[in-house]
């Protein structure tokens, strides 16, 4: 069973969000315009809704995919992480906790569609054995990443971004 969606006539919502935080999982459980990781998108489109989810969970996740070896890569992402949501919080843009995003996701999509003024969907059915959401299986240079992000400059901004950013949802 793959995806179905609610397919009633709605305005659309924009999403993006930092890498490695339910990106696929969203595009695939709504209809919306998916603008990937562009922090320059943020402010040229409407209705922007994003996911936030934990630096020490995004971030190794993100360099494990990218096979990424290059000198300072925790802190080239924590200051991608900081400057992506740092414009989200200046926008004003709506943002889901990347928890309660995968444990609720209706919730979640109505919510914003509430905010936006779209309307509201009756469901969202998704089956996480189509292997959409990519999760990171070989999670054996995490330690070490964690350790580079521990001693980066950027790590308390992103802690404190995440913190203020990631506030529950509620009805």
């Amino acid at each position: 069973m793959g995806m179905e969606r609610n397919r009633t006539k709605m305005g659309t919502i924009t999403f993006g969000a930092f890498p490695r935080s339910g990106n696929n999982f969203f595009a695939h459980i709504t209809d919306c315009k998916w603008i990937k990781h562009s922090i320059h998108s943020l402010e040229k489109e409407q209705n922007v809704v994003v996911s936030i989810r934990n630096p020490f969970q995004c971030i190794p996740s993100w360099i494990v995919l990218c096979n990424d070896d290059s000198l300072n890569r925790a802190e080239k992402n924590l200051e991608w992480y900081c400057a992506y949501y740092e414009k989200c919080k200046k926008l004003n843009v709506v943002v889901i906790p990347f928890e309660q995003l995968i444990s609720d996701p209706l919730f979640c999509i109505n919510y914003a569609h509430k905010k936006y003024g779209l309307e509201l969907l009756d469901s969202v059915k998704y089956d996480l054995s189509t292997n959409f959401h990519y999760p990171t299986k070989d999670k054996s240079e995490y330690e070490k990443i964690v350790e580079e992000m521990n001693v980066a400059p950027s790590l308390s901004r992103a802690l404190s971004l995440f913190e203020e950013l990631c506030v529950p949802l509620l009805g």
